[in-house]
């Protein structure tokens, strides 16, 4: 593989050390979203990292 191939995994795929330093894009239900693989991630599952609710605020009225 390359340094510039761009690989796609699911939320239940779990980091291994022959993904450092690679660009991966994790669909989280609605998008891919584009992370790097640091040593930190290692061993753990994409879900992980997978931000799922967004920030929900009241407009406020005038």
């Amino acid at each position: 593989m390359s340094q510039f191939e761009i690989l796609k995994f699911s939320g239940n795929t779990i980091l291994k050390p022959k993904h450092l330093n690679k660009t991966v894009q994790i669909y989280n239900g609605k998008k891919h979203l584009e992370f790097k693989i640091t040593k930190q991630m290692l061993y753990f599952k994409t879900g992980c990292f997978l931000p799922t609710r967004s920030d929900y605020f009241y407009k406020k009225s005038k």
